[in-house]
């Protein structure tokens, strides 16, 4: 099932930390980004307003909350979850109506 998720920081001072640790992680490539219950499609951070905004396929709302859990108790960060259509799915949804 697709998802968008977006992600807000509480303040810059978070953003920053998590800006240093997502340049670490980065660099360290030792930490799987995907499990068979999730995978993130596209991330678009949106420094201005620190948010993050992200398409994942995920298999449930317990695996995009076991997904996020670490970056809401490291960096105080909230997040929504929107569950949508690809293109495709949506077509085939008209059709069969």
């Amino acid at each position: 099932m697709l998802f968008l998720v977006t992600g807000q920081f509480p303040s810059s001072h978070e953003q920053i930390d998590a800006d240093a640790a997502l340049l670490e992680f980065s660099l360290s490539a030792n930490q799987p980004t995907e499990s068979p219950s999730f995978k993130a499609l596209a991330r678009i951070h949106l420094q201005q307003s620190g948010k993050v905004v992200a398409i994942v396929e995920a298999s449930s709302i317990e695996s995009l909350d076991r997904q996020f859990l670490p970056l809401r108790k490291k960096f105080g960060m909230t997040f929504i979850y929107e569950p949508g259509l690809s293109t495709c799915d949506l077509i085939n949804f008209i059709e069969c109506e």
